[in-house]
């Protein structure tokens, strides 16, 4: 059984006037613990790497990276519609069969 998310809850860290939103997701695993996968906006780092807003984000991924080893990112300015094209791609290819994923593999040029 695969793990499944069961709440959601917002947290806000005000390190600066560009506040900088985490929300984490508790996830159930099959032996009844469970765990927090944060969600981390980088919009503020995207805008101005240097401010102070974007420098709060930093030990944030840190401490998630060290808990729970992965986390969510929003604020990233990747269009839904790309994603689900991404999703769909992924799917698509993880339902061929095993023959066929394991064919040759696209050559991949550098360069023009």
């Amino acid at each position: 059984m695969s793990p499944s998310v069961i709440v959601a809850e917002k947290n806000t860290t005000a390190a600066s006037p560009a506040v900088t939103t985490t929300s984490k997701a508790t996830t159930e695993i099959d032996s009844g613990d469970s765990f927090e996968i944060p969600t981390v906006d980088i919009s503020t780092f995207l805008a101005d790497p240097d401010s102070p807003g974007a420098q709060a984000i930093i030990p944030i991924v840190r401490s998630a990276c060290r808990s729970t080893g992965l986390f969510q990112i929003s604020g990233h300015g990747i269009s839904k519609d790309l994603q689900q094209a991404v999703f769909a791609g992924t799917k698509n290819f993880f339902s061929l069969p095993y023959e066929t994923k394991k064919g040759p593999r696209c050559s991949l040029k550098s360069g023009p």
